[in-house]
């Protein structure tokens, strides 16, 4: 385990987290002088609680979505967020972080298989019900909780549904993009907010299929 000195700068500190994202990001949350420093810390801090829930997907088959949300709230609470799962924000988001003046909303679904239409469902929530394009308040994502095989097939064909629907409606779902980082997991789009300004949504992929050969094979001998 690395051991940090008794004393250091923030500045410093920032180079550690940033060598470690699993660290809490403490510096760079503390430091954030811009939305996109709040926003991209979330975003690293939401992908090392991704890790850990995959890590421990074998416990988690059969989770509900009240408890899986309300644990990615527990997780930013824990690190000195304001965290509230289910909070009203223009109806009940499921997750809604803040710092300071700064905002980020996500709405997390359950899916065990291709499932464009319950994954709109959550994506219209975001943009109709929750979502702002003001400054300070326009980025929020869908989780997307994968408990079936092939979650990048799932994420492909969520990203091919969004790009027929702005064929349609224009605004919708622009731009549509996946970060090499998270190539076939993760894609960004822009909407067109009806109150004014930009939405920017990431749709999250968590992979948490979990279903080994060998209890299958238990399973069977025992029947």
């Amino acid at each position: 385990m690395m051991r940090l000195p008794l004393t250091m700068t923030l500045a410093a500190l920032k180079e550690h987290e940033a060598l470690n994202p699993q660290m809490p990001q403490f510096a760079h949350r503390m430091t954030a002088l811009t939305y996109a420093d709040f926003t991209d810390t979330v975003y690293v801090q939401l992908e090392a609680f991704m890790r850990d829930l995959e890590r421990d997907r074998n416990y988690y088959q059969g989770a509900s979505e009240n408890l899986l949300n309300s644990s990615v709230a527990r997780h930013f609470r824990a690190l000195g967020y304001t965290a509230d799962f289910d909070k009203n924000n223009g109806g009940h988001a499921d997750i809604t972080i803040q710092f300071a003046d700064y905002e980020w909303i996500g709405e997390g679904k359950v899916v065990d298989s291709v499932n464009n239409s319950y994954l709109t469902k959550g994506y219209d929530q975001l943009i109709y019900r929750y979502g702002l394009g003001k400054p300070k308040a326009n980025q929020a994502a869908v989780l997307i909780y994968s408990f079936g095989p092939d979650t990048p097939k799932v994420v492909s064909k969520w990203s091919e549904h969004l790009n027929q629907a702005n064929a349609v409606n224009a605004g919708y779902a622009e731009g549509l993009y996946s970060p090499l980082a998270n190539q076939g997991f993760t894609i960004e789009c822009v909407h067109s907010h009806v109150g004014g300004g930009k939405l920017f949504i990431r749709s999250v992929g968590f992979q948490l299929y979990w279903n080994p050969t060998d209890a299958a094979k238990a399973r069977q001998a025992g029947a």
